[in-house]
């Protein structure tokens, strides 16, 4: 195959006259890190060093900038693509990552999603609406706690439970307990609900020992694993979801990224971040920050990360949005006119203070997006 290269659209603020010099600095300063003059070699001049591709006013002192690098710089993983795309120019100011564009002959070296939106929707025999999911929240409760509270949430109808993303393997709550009790838990209400739910649990630790413990729960039997990719490690995340034998499903956390993007005119854009990038490393669900939550999302940033989460991508399978962070239920119905068919809402406080009933909690929820829409089979669609 063809190498290809591998573009990056720059919004950069500078003065005008500077715009060319700044697009330039990038350039060198994402390749070979040395001032023009040094560079004598002219393969290293014409090959590796960036090239602009254009420079675009599209405010006062503010700039769009495509540069495009040869994809073999990268080594084709994701730890050299996030060097060469934003390493040494995060330390600078003024410059944000607005779109990436891959080639197929880059893309080709990744699986992305396992599974992706028509892979988990064929997993749980569910066509026609959102689906729902739930955390096991607050973290201190303790194995026996978290199960009871996962049968629950599971008889009442929601598809997928995961673990509060700051669980992991602590004393107070220790993985394999936990992981076998939920287990044990799920595998009950499939029993008297005659449905499939989905248990995704969480760790964070040393990579031999998360290794280890998701072989160990892919054995048991759970739906898939949270994972929280800048905690653990981006590559650790794509390794899990192209590992066959381990062959579970990820839901992607966004803990740590807001550093990337709470800066308005210097950081990595969402869409990248968290559309892009996560399916590129392979996760089949995606959480980000809804735009009426407690995070600071609009909707337009929503709407970019979904795009990306499912505008075609050479092989690379459609992964699901999971708005979340502070959903209300009784916001349910304007996010599912906002977001659509093919997304699963993530809601965890609204669902527990509505009352001390969980599972009727769990039943009204689903009734907020269950459809009138006859249930066909999925081939059928």
């Amino acid at each position: 195959m063809e190498k290809g290269r591998i573009r990056v659209t720059y919004r950069i603020s500078t003065e005008c006259s500077n715009a060319s010099a700044r697009a330039r600095d990038i350039c060198l300063e994402q390749t070979v890190e040395v001032t023009e003059d040094i560079i004598r070699d002219q393969w290293i001049g014409d090959h590796i060093v960036g090239k602009i591709e254009e420079i675009r006013e599209i405010g006062e002192n503010t700039f769009h900038v495509i540069i495009s690098y040869a994809e073999e710089i990268t080594g084709y993983n994701l730890s050299g693509l996030l060097n060469l795309i934003y390493g040494n120019i995060s330390l600078k100011r003024g410059l944000w990552v607005e779109r990436l564009d891959l080639p197929l002959s880059f893309v080709s070296h990744f699986r992305g999603p396992r599974s992706g939106i028509k892979g988990i929707r064929e997993r749980l025999g569910i066509c026609h609406r959102p689906l729902l999911a739930a955390p096991l929240k607050p973290m201190g409760k303790n194995p026996e706690a978290l199960a009871k509270l996962c049968f629950e949430l599971a008889l009442g109808g929601i598809d997928i439970i995961k673990d509060d993303h700051g669980l992991a393997d602590q004393d107070f709550c220790p993985f394999r307990e936990r992981v076998r009790l939920c287990m044990k838990a799920i595998r009950k209400a499939q029993k008297e609900t005659g449905r499939t739910i989905l248990y995704f649990p969480s760790l964070t630790g040393e990579y031999e020992k998360m290794n280890a413990l998701f072989q160990w729960a892919s054995e048991e039997g759970v739906g898939g694993i949270l994972a929280a990719p800048f905690i653990t490690g981006l590559d650790f995340m794509r390794y899990i979801a192209e590992n066959d034998r381990i062959g579970l499903s990820i839901m992607s956390h966004p803990a740590l990224t807001g550093t990337f993007f709470n800066d308005p005119c210097h950081g990595v854009g969402h869409q990248v971040l968290l559309g892009t990038l996560m399916r590129l490393a392979g996760a089949d669900m995606v959480i980000y920050p809804n735009f009426i939550g407690r995070f600071p999302f609009t909707r337009e940033i929503c709407q970019s990360i979904n795009n990306a989460l499912s505008e075609p991508l050479y092989h690379l399978e459609a992964s699901f949005p999971v708005p979340a962070g502070g959903i209300s239920l009784s916001k349910i119905p304007q996010l599912k006119e906002a977001f659509g068919r093919d997304t699963v809402f993530l809601v965890g406080s609204s669902l527990f203070s509505r009352s001390d009933d969980i599972v009727d909690n769990a039943r009204y929820f689903l009734s907020l997006v269950e459809s009138e829409e006859k249930k066909t089979p999925l081939q059928e669609r």
